[in-house]
């Protein structure tokens, strides 16, 4: 799908009515009010009366089904043929069925009916593409349901739209679908797949695992970066938690290291540093004299044009520098190669020992180039994505051949337990400061410790806006906004949205299609369903959340009024917050803002029970809300079933959208 197609598609537009949209060949059911002379009547249809020129004779009170036609600027509808006056919605359905010559059936007729009782106009194109939704999708009236939604947000009339509302409208979680396309992706290597499987790893995991993801980074750009002492500490502590194994040795970390990140080409975007894993690659695995020599020679040009090309204040003119130092001494001249080349060679025995010479010259040079370029590219790859895909492969190298384990859950686990305990102040079970290595990791983790020792309200701000930033929710607003000369960055495409697009239009796999289809559909339909309704803007965003111990499913509606910029004004607004919550169940949580002053009133079967828990935060509630400018009217604490409260549209198996038009002079509460 191109970017055009999905920015019109899926942005929602306001159309107009029903009535002033009548075509050609359109099938509608009116109410005759008054029949005027010249053959023309006032017909009532739905909300709006028009006046049409009618062909045959008609009864003012009678509804009949008509059939537009074109008529100049005066509409024209020509009557369709009954069985008699009065017709039930049933018969004038049945009479639609044999005019469109279709078969008359339960799906047919409950459709046909659906369509006439709302008086929306119809062709028997859409009627056939409306019956096949109902009878792919199995369930009727949840088709109607959606459709019906369609038509009260004037949704384009279309099958992506459709799919939209009705994965919207399905109960199973985002953290469910997430998980089920990471299964079906799990062995795929494709740049696409390698993508989306770093993506939706980012997506499960917990603000304390991603935690310790960035102090797992720190250990290996430490280690890469260092020498002495804390260069060897660094490696023993990546062995300790498990990112490497035991038994495996520095070099075979980074000869291995290497070769994975050659053979993928998704993680280093910079063609320069791509080219020179390359040949470096290439130098360590080529044991022929006559072949090794040219690709050394490029490797060296390549350094020797990158020297020239970038100027000394240029941060990446650093890595080249000293990848020229090591050059020096690594590579042999041509007289040492041909020497060991033309040793007699009897047997296997003693050409092994030639082979092994060649192989190992400047061995040590050749590791030291390979931590340049591999510390050169965890410093500057600070994508989340980039740098999970970096982890993984870091954990695949430093695995023995006969290791089932995963390297990086191990790792990433022991690290968060250690950052746990250090938030919740169990000192006493934390590293010791006995050994350098205890003390170095505990230096290491003290950063990220502190930022997870914050309020839980910043850390549930601060998840909430990376998960809608991965969900990529504002992928096609980011491509409509872009001049056509600018570049589309790499986080804009490295984000859930235009991975699925992509990964559908790329994918043999049903399997893998089908869990992608139905996630894009999931994430689609926050944007078809979030519009603008006169001067109200409504914002719906659906995402799963999980910091320290807590997961739950968040499901919120923003409705408020624009201010000049477009942005929704935070002092007069309305804020709807549906939560499935492990221990208390379903929750809404309703914010009321008038001229910042807000009502907060809290939904949950065991009302009573949260009230008394929370008598002791009321005030520190009070207190954070008067340090931004906010007040407090009221907070109330109600069971669903005690009083008809407008939040108590939001249930689990219907949409939070709201389909009644604005209106008023200010704000819709």
């Amino acid at each position: 799908m191109q970017s055009t197609s999905i920015v019109q598609n899926l942005i929602p537009q306001q159309t107009a009515s029903a009535t002033n949209a009548l075509k050609d060949g359109q099938m509608i059911t009116g109410k005759v009010v008054k029949i005027h002379g010249n053959n023309t009547a006032e017909i009532n249809i739905g909300q709006t009366k028009i006046t049409a020129v009618i062909d045959a004779p008609i009864t003012v009170g009678e509804r009949y089904l008509f059939q537009v036609q074109n008529g100049g600027e005066v509409t024209s509808l020509k009557v369709v043929p009954s069985n008699g006056t009065n017709q039930s919605v049933k018969e004038l359905a049945m009479q639609l069925l044999q005019h469109f010559s279709l078969t008359q059936t339960k799906e047919s007729i409950t459709l046909a009916q659906f369509f006439l009782k709302n008086e929306l106009p119809l062709t028997k194109e859409n009627f056939t593409q409306a019956l096949q939704w109902v009878q792919s999708n199995g369930e009727v009236s949840k088709s109607l349901h959606i459709m019906k939604i369609m038509r009260d947000l004037s949704l384009p009339f279309s099958h992506d739209v459709f799919k939209a509302i009705a994965a919207f409208e399905n109960k199973v979680p985002l953290s469910t679908l997430f998980s089920s396309l990471s299964q079906s992706v799990m062995n795929g290597e494709s740049k696409t797949e390698v993508s989306l499987k770093a993506v939706l790893s980012q997506l499960l995991l917990s603000n304390v695992d991603k935690a310790a993801e960035k102090v797992l980074h720190k250990m290996l750009s430490t280690w890469l970066s260092s020498g002495g002492n804390v260069k060897d500490s660094m490696f023993r502590l990546l062995q300790e938690i498990g990112l490497f194994s035991k038994q495996t040795r520095p070099s075979d970390v980074l000869n291995q290291s290497l070769r994975l990140l050659n053979e993928n080409n998704t993680i280093v975007q910079d063609p320069s540093i791509r080219n020179a894993v390359d040949l470096l690659v290439k130098m360590q695995t080529t044991t022929d004299a006559n072949v090794v020599k040219p690709i050394q020679e490029s490797f060296q040009q390549l350094v020797k044009n990158k020297i020239l090309e970038l100027s000394d204040n240029n941060k990446e003119s650093g890595v080249w520098k000293q990848i020229q130092q090591e050059l020096k001494v690594s590579i042999p001249n041509r007289s040492t190669i041909n020497d060991l080349q033309n040793q007699p060679k009897t047997n296997a025995e003693q050409r092994k020992p030639v082979v092994e010479n060649i192989s190992t010259l400047g061995q040590n040079s050749y590791m030291k180039i390979a931590k340049h370029l591999l510390s050169y590219i965890m410093r500057t790859d600070q994508n989340i994505v980039r740098s999970h895909e970096l982890l993984q492969l870091f954990a695949k190298a430093g695995k023995t051949l006969n290791s089932a384990t995963n390297n990086l859950d191990q790792a990433r686990q022991y690290i968060a337990n250690q950052l746990l305990q250090a938030v919740e102040g169990r000192q006493e079970s934390i590293i010791k400061y006995d050994s350098y290595d205890k003390q170095l990791l505990q230096t290491l983790i003290q950063e990220e410790v502190t930022a997870l020792s914050a309020s839980k309200s910043s850390i549930f701000a601060s998840e909430m806006k990376s998960a809608l930033r991965m969900l990529g929710v504002g992928f096609e607003h980011h491509l409509a906004n872009l001049d056509q000369s600018t570049t589309i960055k790499e986080s804009e495409l490295l984000s859930l949205k235009p991975l699925l697009l992509k990964i559908i239009n790329e994918t043999q796999s049903m399997n893998v299609k089908d869990h992608a289809e139905q996630l894009l559909n999931k994430i689609s339909a926050q944007q078809i369903l979030s519009q603008a309704s006169g001067p109200i803007q409504h914002i719906i965003t659906q995402f799963p959340i999980t910091f320290h111990q807590f997961q739950a499913e968040v499901t919120m509606q923003w409705s408020g009024r624009k201010k000049k910029d477009g942005v929704i004004d935070p002092a007069f607004c309305r804020v709807l917050f549906y939560l499935q919550l492990e221990n208390i169940d379903e929750t809404i949580i309703d914010l009321v803002v008038q001229n910042k002053v807000m009502k907060i009133s809290v939904i949950n079967e065991r009302a009573n029970i949260l009230q008394n828990i929370a008598k002791s935060l009321m005030q520190q509630v009070k207190e954070r809300l008067e340090a931004i400018g906010f007040k407090i009217s009221s907070i109330l604490f109600e069971q669903p079933n005690s009083m008809n409260h407008p939040a108590l549209q939001i249930k689990r198996e219907s949409a939070v959208y709201d389909t009644s038009p604005y209106s008023g002079v200010d704000i819709k509460i």
